[in-house]
């Protein structure tokens, strides 16, 4: 839902593990400014999450980097409900999704089963079932998937 590629690179990266020019990974830069984690734009895909009345958030970030996080939220996130889970590994999402999607941009998954992929360029080598490229193909999986319209 936030966009801290983009913060911190001023592009979308072609490949996950990105270094730039500095030698700087996207976890090097937010470590230096952690204001990033605050002050990052949202994606045109938080649209779609504030059409529900409740959201579920899982996410993989260290510990010193939830109260920016949290910081974010209250910004964006107050005109719905949603609970947040903060774990510490990507995988460990698939576990707790279980038989539910999960909409998310990580292209190292043991298995895509039940995730709609957000289209990035890191991840477009990634076969996967379902992959969207903008807010209102999402908005169309969702309404598939859950048989009614958002």
């Amino acid at each position: 839902m936030r966009d801290l590629a983009k913060k911190a690179f001023e592009k979308d990266p072609d490949i996950w593990d990105y270094i730039d020019e500095n030698g700087r990974s996207i976890y090097n830069i937010i470590e230096e400014d952690k204001s990033i984690l605050e002050t990052a734009s949202p994606t045109p895909y938080l649209k779609v999450a504030l059409k529900f009345p409740f959201i579920s958030i899982l996410t993989c970030q260290p510990p010193d980097w939830i109260p920016f996080t949290e910081k974010w939220k209250k910004k964006y996130l107050s005109s719905v409900s949603y609970d947040i889970t903060y774990l510490s590994h990507q995988e460990e999402k698939l576990k707790v999704i279980g038989y539910n999607y999960l909409i998310d941009d990580y292209p190292k998954f043991s298995s895509y089963n039940n995730i709609i992929l957000i289209d990035k360029p890191y991840n477009r080598n990634i076969k996967v079932p379902i992959r969207v490229e903008n807010s209102n193909k999402l908005e169309k999986i969702i309404d598939i998937i859950t048989g009614e319209k958002i």
